[in-house]
């Protein structure tokens, strides 16, 4: 509470009789504010085809945002696009083209790398099914995509993309094309907005005949789904 003083005739009036709660108006301005960035920010992003799948005001869920003092945490689920597939395969294309030499062609044709969705949502198995990318509108924060070398194969008929990674791995450059892409997609501005990738390998999981005893790598992608508005800006 924020005394004024006011006079009437040269007088000033008795103690206390006038008082104005600057405090509680600034507060009242900083709240809106708060709440009009949340809505700016769900609103683009649902017009972008990212509907929320959680809200959380001042941390606790089912709060109206109309009651946030604090911050907003709100998660999406990320929709992907065909250009975000076309960025993935031009980034693992082009780091194949460069980290290795080319012999047949196999491992660049991306008609030899496959798409699968695992999902970890309620009723969910997480066994990895192959999809169409084309056909999936969103991602949650549940699902992933994994982008899988399952036709590079050998004259043997024997997986060989998670080994030719490794002898990359081991090599004077210490690092390998599928690594390469993880670190560009995570750089890409247009991909990282609303995705991150990581390099995953699962030999629970390994490809039938696989040539590497460590299991089958792959491209793995999640999005990015947590934006928090607060009391400075959202992030």
């Amino acid at each position: 509470m924020t005394g004024v003083d006011f006079y009437i005739n040269g007088k000033p009036t008795p103690d206390g009789a006038f008082a104005l709660d600057v405090s509680k108006r600034m507060t009242e301005q900083v709240e809106n504010l708060l709440q009009s960035a949340a809505y700016l920010v769900i609103d683009d992003q649902v017009k972008k085809g990212n509907e929320p799948s959680e809200i959380l005001v001042d941390n606790v869920s089912n709060k109206p945002l109309t009651q946030a003092k604090r911050n907003i945490d709100v998660r999406f689920g990320s929709a992907f696009t065909p250009e975000t597939i076309a960025v993935v395969e031009r980034a693992l294309i082009r780091n194949i083209k460069r980290y290795t030499e080319r012999f047949t062609g196999t491992l660049a044709d991306m008609s030899n790398w496959n798409w699968y969705l695992q999902d970890f949502s309620k009723g969910g198995t997480g066994e990895a099914r192959r999809v169409n990318p084309t056909r999936i509108k969103t991602l949650s924060r549940e699902q992933r995509l994994l982008l899988v070398p399952t036709g590079v194969i050998n004259e043997k008929g024997e997986p060989y993309g998670t080994a030719a990674e490794l002898a990359l791995l081991r090599g004077k450059r210490g690092t390998g094309f599928m690594y390469a892409t993880k670190e560009a997609l995570n750089r890409n501005r247009r991909f990282n907005n609303f995705y991150f990738c990581k390099v995953g390998e699962s030999k629970k999981d390994a490809l039938p005949g696989e040539v590497s005893s460590r299991g089958t790598k792959c491209l793995v992608i999640r999005p990015r789904l947590k934006k928090r508005v607060s009391r400075g800006r959202p992030r």
